[in-house]
């Protein structure tokens, strides 16, 4: 956090999303909001450095002017289907003679969960405390304080490929700016979207983007499964455009102007104008049509993520549902669509937790992780190896002590 603001950047497929806030008592004013076509990303991965380094700074430099700062440090975001998880436990020995258990031993019990051999090319990104056990008695949330001679901790550990990680890294640095923490997409939205009764009793998030569906699932306030399914709105866009043979901005704007996924939700007689490519004529296609191109690959969308989500045994604990954001939640009809899929109760969300400022410039889903990511960094204060909080106040509880102080 730099100066009491923090920036969120988010890198996506088809556009690169910057917000910067300010921290307030129990949320964030947002200050500054800017975006930019993004180009050199696919499937959530970076292909092309040059073209995503200037994404990023058009991006960055239109929130810069709306805030009226110049912005230095990023928290950013990561997706892909090279995101892998596993569940590792660490055993430590109470080190206190009273053998009450201190923060010093919850710390070298994570430690020691995460010390496996990680082939070169994985790094990892989160390490996340699920459950304590103390002398065997487990289902604990907090063991500081508690009396036993063992502490057990079972962690849900996330890696990443080091190549997509650097590539991050190296485009952030040089647009201009020094990347704070590179933070998993789907774990960030999750501060922004979801709330802590859903992530209690159970809920799944869908975070639905232009290249891929990222899931993670949530129980008991805990994080327990994450998948990737690499399609998204790109390829939507890109059906739109072949099946209309329209230009893909054109068919980007179709979509997001006419595309729907209920037929009932038109009119029978309903026609749009399709731009022609190459300078052809423009042509009229009912919008009932449409409708019949983007219904089918939303669907497949659908089915990999039922699928992806089979593949954890948590699947049926999500009594809530499931929460789906991202640009493609936009499309009139998915709640309907995903409820009959999923066989779950579904809900469309956009960000909260935003107090004031510039509430409406990010009441979008568009928005979710880029908020997502400022409400993460609020939340957590940054490790060598991050995902657990530091020991001593929150940045939440040292905004709180700062504006005591100067009321």
């Amino acid at each position: 956090m730099e100066d009491n603001f923090i920036v969120g950047l988010d890198i996506g497929t088809t556009k690169v999303c910057c917000v910067i806030a300010e921290p307030v008592e129990d949320g964030i004013n947002i200050i500054g909001v800017g975006t930019a076509p993004s180009m050199g990303m696919k499937r959530g991965i970076i292909i092309n450095i040059e073209k995503t380094v200037k994404a990023i700074q058009q991006a960055v430099a239109e929130a810069e002017k709306i805030a009226g700062m110049e912005v230095h440090e990023v928290y950013s975001g990561i997706s892909g289907d090279h995101i892998n998880s596993i569940i590792s436990k660490g055993v430590v020995a109470i080190s206190q003679a009273g053998k009450e258990i201190t923060q010093d031993d919850v710390d070298r019990a994570i430690e020691n969960a995460q010390a496996m051999a990680l082939p070169a090319n994985r790094r990892i990104l989160h390490v996340i405390p699920q459950e304590f056990k103390v002398d065997n008695l487990g289902d604990i949330p907090d063991p500081v304080g508690m009396n036993g001679v063992r502490l057990e901790v079972q962690v849900y550990i996330i890696t990443a490929a080091l190549s997509a990680m650097e590539n991050v890294a190296k485009s952030v640095e040089r647009a201009g700016f020094t990347l704070l923490q590179t933070i998993l997409k789907p774990l960030a939205c999750s501060y922004s979207v979801l709330k802590e009764d859903e992530k209690q009793l159970g809920v799944s998030l869908l975070d639905i983007g232009g290249g891929t569906a990222d899931i993670s699932m949530f129980w008991e306030d805990r994080i327990h499964f994450t998948g990737v399914v690499p399609l998204g709105g790109q390829h939507i866009t890109s059906d739109v455009a072949f099946g209309l043979r329209t230009p893909p901005d054109k068919a980007e704007n179709i979509k997001n102007n006419y595309g729907s996924l209920q037929i009932h939700q038109i009119k029978p007689d309903e026609t749009i104008e399709v731009p022609g490519v190459g300078g052809r004529p423009a042509k009229t296609v009912s919008r009932s049509f449409l409708i019949d191109i983007i219904r089918p690959r939303v669907i497949e969308i659908l089915d990999h993520v039922r699928k992806e989500m089979e593949k954890s045994d948590m699947v049926d604990l999500m009594k809530v549902g499931a929460v789906i954001t991202g640009g493609t939640a936009l499309l009139p009809g998915l709640p309907e669509l995903a409820e009959e899929i999923l066989d779950m109760p579904v809900k469309i969300a956009q960000p909260s937790g935003i107090k004031g400022g510039l509430v409406e410039a990010v009441n979008s889903p568009v928005f979710s992780t880029a908020v997502g990511l400022v409400l993460f960094a609020l939340n957590n204060e940054i490790e060598d190896s991050p995902g657990y909080r530091k020991r001593g106040d929150s940045i939440i509880d040292k905004i709180k002590n700062w504006l005591k102080d100067i009321m």
